[in-house]
């Protein structure tokens, strides 16, 4: 199946506004994409909507967060079941800084409505890192049956070598995500524990262009184990 599992809506502050769940839906079956995941910064509030919207749609969805650890690593979290990504969400919501969000600077974050209608918006800024160290991150997301996946492991900023120089031995990750094939083969030689691991190729995207084209692709036998439903 082709997937982008890495799209922020609008209630990522650094999005466009017009990143609604309806639109990043329509966008991705456009694109002819099997599977996507939403994943905005700290926060899972827009992932309800995103469930209904996609209740019509031709397309399956993941449900996840992008999460900024106190090291400030991004970790994408995905869960299969909504809600089990509520339930995290609960417990993100204990590690946020307390600083409300200056929208002059850092941009809106819109809630939006099955119907791409502005509902609400958070109040608190979503794109600091939270109190949660990596390994409290990862370990609370596999408790909630989640998997967990180092963003942007190597390319850019809050990727987690550019912020740690390397990947900790006692992490629980299933996943990482790359922008270059060169990057894998990297990773693999200077950690060959990875070799097995499924290396994602997401958008990361921030408005509807960007969304990825029919680039990646998931075995289903790369799926199910990195769910960990082995047959």
């Amino acid at each position: 199946m082709f997937a982008d599992l890495h799209i922020h809506s609008a209630l990522s502050a650094c999005a466009d506004d017009d990143m609604t769940p309806n639109n990043i839906l329509n966008m991705a079956v456009i694109k002819g994409l099997d599977v996507i995941a939403i994943c905005d910064h700290n926060s899972c509030k827009q992932q309800p909507a995103i469930a209904k919207a996609a209740q019509d749609k031709p397309i399956q969805v993941v449900f996840g967060v992008e999460v900024t650890s106190s090291e400030e690593v991004h970790v994408l979290c995905y869960f299969k079941h909504l809600a089990d990504c509520m339930e995290f969400d609960k417990w993100l919501k204990t590690v946020l800084m307390p600083i409300d969000n200056n929208e002059k600077f850092f941009g809106k974050q819109l809630i939006y409505d099955e119907n791409d209608e502005v509902v609400d918006k958070v109040s608190v800024c979503l794109s600091l890192a939270t109190s949660a160290s990596l390994k409290e991150v990862i370990d609370k997301a596999n408790a909630c049956c989640g998997r967990c996946v180092f963003a942007h492991a190597i390319s850019k900023s809050h990727g987690v070598i550019r912020q740690l120089g390397f990947i900790p031995e006692d992490i629980a990750i299933s996943g990482i995500e790359v922008t270059d094939q060169k990057h894998t083969i990297e990773l693999i030689k200077t950690h060959p524990r990875f070799e097995n691991t499924l290396f994602f190729f997401n958008s990361d995207a921030h408005q509807l262009i960007d969304i990825n084209e029919r680039d990646f692709y998931i075995t289903s036998k790369q799926w199910k184990d990195f769910w960990g439903e082995h047959t």
